[in-house]
């Protein structure tokens, strides 16, 4: 979290009113908002802010760093709350969706917000993640759903094009601070709308190459790390250094350790900046799995399975007992949920995905909420996940202490100073573009025709070679992506 601006001698106060220019929701528009100091000069004539009958002169600040310390506290609104402000919430009732009874601190204080600040009572109802795409269709069509539930924006995309999730483009103020997350809000923005909220991490929805640094020196392979600061970290170089990590057992046969794993194909795909499917500039779809770029990415796949360089499956109690060299995951599920920084003798090491000939390529699969087709309080949807980034992303621990919250005192699931100084670098100097997959979600891939799995097996374990596979699965694909969004907006 970015500290707190603070200003030296002369800082005698701040008060912060956070600029909102041209954001029009419902129909209302922001008014512009200035930024002053109160501060001492001219031999102690004082500055104050705009409205005050003290004013020798007024001074507009901009301010270019976020002032996480003191939001859980502060009694001025926000421009988000400026909204819920006029959305007169008083006696409303949110529904919300969760995965279990257990009330976390962040919910507990989206919900006291709710209830002690704009008058509104939030019950819930109980669903897993897994059980949530196959109910959703049945919430909605019961004519009583509830008002946000969380969700995958792998899946979000089909829940919006069949119409099932809402756009809620006039609900969300997307220049207040506590929305810092882009990347999240372009994820989940299909024909020019945007359908869900961004929830409360914030770099774990990035997915990085993790490695045993320790192990790949004691087996002679060269340093990911070294060769992405060289500019040589590329495609031939990870295949290089993974099929170098492999390890037998005794018999020769049975693998020890794997170069890498992946349980996700369409990471690997992206090296070459290839979706499978694409949105074309007019909003139609087109089946891109057998470009240039995707025949490559397949053929990667398939020759890394085959001399075990590669594995798809998970990895991450792989990577932390040594059957797997590396694991190309998010921070949070690769080394955070397992405490890897602590818990692990060997030295870990991160670099970015490898680059290709097209690029220099991110992968984003960001988690989030989206609001159901006949919600009865979608503004207060908004708001509880609001107030939940607020607490976890903008908030010191020392403030939810002070504020009467239980802190979770484990840094296991954040990435470390110097993994993330790697990662904001990619971003900024090196990443031609931050991909997310579609495939998945609007070709049904995981469920009903079970074509995902028959595919990759076929070219995984099954020797067969991408040519051999691409034309039949092309046309599946295509058939199920008339499907989801329709004959219409699919094009050859």
């Amino acid at each position: 979290m970015k500290k707190a601006i603070r200003l030296l001698a002369l800082l005698m106060a701040m008060l912060l009113l956070f600029s909102v220019v041209g954001c029009k929701s419902n129909g209302d528009e922001w008014e512009e908002f200035s930024v002053f100091e109160d501060v001492e000069v001219d031999g102690g004539e004082t500055l104050t802010s705009s409205g005050s009958k003290k004013v020798v002169k007024k001074k507009k600040v901009k301010v270019t760093d976020k002032k996480d310390e003191g939001l859980i506290s502060s009694d001025k609104l926000l421009p988000q709350e400026e909204l819920f402000a006029k959305s007169n919430l008083k006696g409303t009732k949110l529904t919300y969706v969760t995965g279990s009874e257990e009330i976390e601190p962040q919910v507990q204080y989206s919900l006291d917000m709710l209830k002690n600040k704009w008058g509104v009572d939030a019950d819930y109802v109980i669903y897993s993640n897994s059980q949530l795409p196959s109910v959703v269709a049945t919430m909605v069509a019961s004519g009583n759903p509830p008002d946000v539930a969380h969700v995958a924006d792998t899946d979000l995309i089909r829940y919006a094009y069949t119409n099932l999730a809402i756009p809620i483009d006039d609900y969300i103020v997307r220049n207040d601070p506590v929305w810092d997350c882009e990347d999240a809000f372009n994820a989940f923005t299909f024909n020019g709308k945007l359908y869900g909220m961004p929830w409360n991490e914030e770099i774990s929805t990035k997915y990085f190459v993790w490695y045993n640094k320790t192990y790949l020196k004691e087996v002679g392979a060269e340093d990911p790390y070294e060769l992405y600061k060289a500019g040589k970290w590329d495609v031939d170089a990870y295949h290089r250094v993974a099929k170098k990590a492999v390890k037998f057992e005794s018999d020769g046969k049975t693998v020890k350790t794997y170069g890498s794993m992946c349980w996700n194909p369409s990471v690997i795909m992206a090296f070459f900046g290839e979706r499978a499917v694409t949105e074309q500039s007019n909003g139609t779809w087109k089946v891109t799995i057998d470009s240039a770029a995707g025949m490559e990415g397949l053929q990667l796949i398939h020759d890394m399975c085959a001399d075990n360089s590669l594995k798809l499956t998970g990895g991450y109690k792989e990577f932390g007992n040594r059957q797997t060299a590396m694991i190309i995951e998010r921070d949070k599920n690769a080394i955070g949920n397992y405490d890897y920084y602590n818990v692990m003798e060997d030295e870990i090491g991160m670099v970015p995905l490898p680059s290709s000939k097209y690029g220099s390529f991110g992968f984003v699969n960001t988690d989030g909420c989206f609001i159901l087709k006949g919600a009865k309080n979608p503004i207060a949807a908004v708001a509880m996940r609001y107030y939940d980034r607020l607490f976890v992303v903008h908030t010191s621990d020392a403030e939810k202490k002070a504020a009467g919250y239980e802190v979770y005192e484990k840094a296991s699931n954040k990435i470390s100073d110097e993994h993330k100084a790697i990662a904001l670098d990619f971003e900024k100097n090196n990443c031609t573009a931050m991909l997310d997959s579609k495939l998945y979600a609007l070709t049904n891939w995981t469920t009903g025709e079970g074509l995902g799995s028959a595919f990759w097996k076929d070219l995984t374990e099954n020797g067969k070679q991408p040519a051999q596979l691409v034309d039949s699965v092309k046309s599946q694909i295509k058939s199920c992506l008339k499907n989801t969004v329709g004959a219409s907006n699919v094009v050859n």
